[in-house]
């Protein structure tokens, strides 16, 4: 899978989770541990993406 499919699905499934967030409030916190986690994978694949297009901040 490329890292442009897997950042797109990895957008879906944190909006998943934060539907489940909604649906689940006593597993609040332990979601949003999670999804914290991942927004920082997928703000490292994010910046990776544009380095690799030539984009350097």
């Amino acid at each position: 899978m490329s890292v442009h499919k897997w950042n797109m699905s990895a957008l879906i499934n944190m909006s998943a989770r934060l539907t489940a967030t909604r649906c689940y409030p006593k597993r609040q916190p332990g979601i949003v541990r999670e999804q914290h986690a991942e927004a920082r994978r997928l703000d490292e694949a994010i910046w990776k993406n544009l380095k690799e297009l030539g984009y350097d901040a």
